[in-house]
C-alpha cells in the first residue's frame, strides 16, 4: 500500500525567499551606486586638478616663449603671465593675464585674461596669492613653494608650484 504524503509537491518560491532575494538585490545596488557616486565625486576633483595643472604649464609655456597678446605691440615688453584665484558666481575659478610694460608702464591686458571655472562641485580650499610665470626664464614670483588644494565631496587633490616654475601634483 501506498502512503499518502499530507503535503502537497512544492511548486515555486515561498514569499520569505523572494524577499530575500529582492533585499539582497537591494542592498547590493545601493552599495554599487554610492561607491559610483564617490569614484564619480573623486574624478571630479582630480579632473580639476589636471585640468589647472595644465593651465599653468600653459601660462608658463607662454612666458617662456615670450609670446605677447595681441594687445602688447612690438614697442611693449611682456613681464609675465599671472594666475590669479578667485571666486566667481556658483564656484570657483582662475585667471591667466599676460602683464606687459611700456615704457615702465603697464599695458592694460584684461581683453586677453583668460578665466576658468572648475567643475561643479569642486572649490579651492583657501584663498592664493597670484602666481606670476617670468618671461623668458618661466620661474616664478613667489618667496616659497605653494600648494593649491582642491576640494570636492570629501576629497582633495593638490598642485604643487615650486619657485623655480616647477609644477607637480598629487
Amino acid at each position: 500500500m501506498k502512503k499518502l504524503s499530507s503535503q502537497p509537491a512544492s511548486r515555486g518560491f515561498t514569499l520569505i525567499e523572494l524577499i530575500i532575494v529582492v533585499t539582497v538585490i537591494l542592498v547590493i545596488s545601493v552599495i554599487t551606486i554610492l561607491n559610483y557616486n564617490l569614484y564619480n565625486d573623486k574624478q571630479r576633483v582630480k579632473q580639476a586638478g589636471f585640468s589647472l595643472r595644465s593651465d599653468l604649464r600653459l601660462a608658463q609655456t607662454r612666458a617662456m616663449s615670450g609670446q605677447k597678446p595681441f594687445n602688447c605691440d612690438e614697442t611693449t615688453t611682456l613681464v609675465s603671465y599671472e594666475v590669479t584665484f578667485s571666486g566667481c558666481g556658483t564656484g570657483a575659478c582662475y585667471q591667466i593675464q599676460p602683464l606687459c610694460m611700456k615704457a615702465g608702464i603697464p599695458v592694460d591686458t584684461s581683453a586677453s585674461r583668460t578665466q576658468m571655472t572648475l567643475l561643479s562641485g569642486v572649490t579651492f580650499k583657501e584663498s592664493y596669492q597670484p602666481i606670476q610665470f617670468l618671461s623668458v626664464t618661466g620661474v616664478t614670483n613667489l618667496n616659497a613653494d605653494q600648494s593649491i588644494v582642491l576640494t570636492g565631496a570629501g576629497v582633495t587633490y593638490t598642485v604643487n608650484v615650486s619657485r623655480s616654475g616647477s609644477i607637480s601634483d598629487y
